[in-house]
């Protein structure tokens, strides 16, 4: 929390919150310089469709541009999938695709300033090749 990471949940018995950090802290592969990334972004059942993502959407806008930042970037699918953000819901408020990683994962971003970052996968996340390539790796995030 003390490096930028902000969760926000909405008054109410579900789960209804949003997370995000800055791009610098943020564990995607990415390269997004002065973008907030949202981390987990939830509503749940009942809770849907009585605009509480919007409003947890509109805090997170509200802060990213208080804080100075480019703009922000979220991972997305091609389609609907477990424990991924909803596209359309991000498509519907103003993001647009940055870039796309095989096999089907998609950076959104909504830009903030004028400056022409475009946010983008790392290539070691396109081509599935890391870095140091002298053995097998497992990585695990609490992510």
């Amino acid at each position: 929390m003390e490096n930028g990471y902000v969760f926000i949940k909405l008054n109410e018995r579900a789960k209804v919150f949003i997370e995000y950090a800055p791009s610098e802290i943020a564990y995607l592969p990415i390269n997004a310089p002065n973008y907030m990334v949202i981390n987990c972004f939830w509503v749940s059942g009942k809770y849907k469709g009585h605009g509480y993502g919007k409003r947890l959407l509109e805090k997170c806008i509200e802060d990213s541009k208080e804080k100075g930042k480019d703009g922000i970037v979220i991972l997305c699918s091609d389609k609907k999938r477990p424990y991924m953000a909803d596209k359309k819901f991000f498509l519907k408020h103003g993001f647009k695709k940055a870039d796309i990683a095989k096999p089907y994962f998609e950076l959104l971003y909504l830009k903030l300033s004028n400056k022409d970052i475009l946010p983008q996968f790392l290539e070691t996340t396109k081509n599935g090749i890391g870095e140091n390539n002298d053995g097998f790796k497992v990585y695990y995030s609490n992510q």
